[in-house]
């Protein structure tokens, strides 16, 4: 943190750009409706999310910001692919980019139906099952 960067302006696409996927995967952008299922999710999103979480509570402990937000990228990259986001997958999702976005983030949250503030809910937990992985690629 006490280290100068240069100020690349170029660069703010890109966050605009994932800011735009991250809503598109909350709200349908021609409709405005909602575009999460209380359906559970498949088990590799499932196993996706919680690898996320794990490695953004890392990353913002170790204050590596750029990283965090890389995870998020590959999850919300994760979540195109589908044609609903379930809200087990959603609700993290917002609560993991409120550092990051706060005014996108506790919009999306009300839209998701919460009433308090999302600086109100805990930050997600990943369940430590969910992070073993079931086969190992050895080269």
């Amino acid at each position: 943190l006490e280290v100068s960067r240069p100020w690349e302006t170029r660069a703010v696409v890109g966050s605009y750009r994932f800011l735009q996927r991250v809503w598109r995967a909350v709200v349908d952008e021609e409709t405005g409706a909602l575009r999460v299922t209380d359906a559970p999710a498949d088990e590799a999103t499932r196993r996706l999310l919680h690898k996320v979480i794990d490695g953004v509570r890392g990353d913002m402990e170790g204050i590596r910001f750029n990283t965090a937000i890389a995870k998020l990228i590959e999850l919300t990259n994760g979540l195109t692919r589908l044609p609903d986001t379930p809200r087990e997958v959603a609700e993290p999702l917002v609560l993991m980019l409120a550092p990051f976005a706060p005014h996108v983030a506790e919009e999306l949250w009300r839209r998701l139906g919460h009433e308090a503030s999302l600086a109100y809910a805990d930050f997600p937990t990943a369940d430590p099952a969910l992070l073993v992985a079931t086969t190992v690629t050895y080269p």
